[in-house]
């Protein structure tokens, strides 16, 4: 949670930030270089990878608990599928979720930067 707080907040910095510049009318605006505008860009890559990353970690502990529970024959020895769920993502699979979900986070911003601007 206070990684995606960090992600909302540094969000907030870069559309608030630039350099201040004189408009028409002697008005004053942050003018956004090639640095603040790829920040944004970052920004959005990274938000978009972590929740991809908190999915894929949901689907694959749901998936090992489903599993355990569904191959184990003697259903009354079963003993917290989910924590051996949680405890194999940990040692075994967390590379394979992490690779999973940078592709899908570079899928979607290729999306997102195809799209016209409107």
């Amino acid at each position: 949670m206070l990684v995606f707080a960090g992600c909302v907040y540094l969000g907030l910095l870069i559309q608030g930030g630039g350099f201040l510049a004189e408009g028409p009318n002697q008005n004053l605006y942050y003018k956004k270089d090639f640095a603040m505008k790829f920040a944004r860009v970052y920004d959005l890559f990274i938000w978009f990878w972590l929740v991809q990353f908190c999915i894929g970690c949901q689907h694959m502990v749901i998936a090992g608990a489903v599993a355990t529970w569904f191959f184990t024959r003697d259903k009354d020895r079963l003993s917290s599928p989910i924590s051996t769920a949680i405890s194999n993502l940990f040692s075994y699979h967390l590379g394979s979720v992490s690779l999973g979900s940078l592709i899908i986070a570079i899928v979607q911003i290729g999306e997102i930067m195809q799209k016209p601007q409107q």
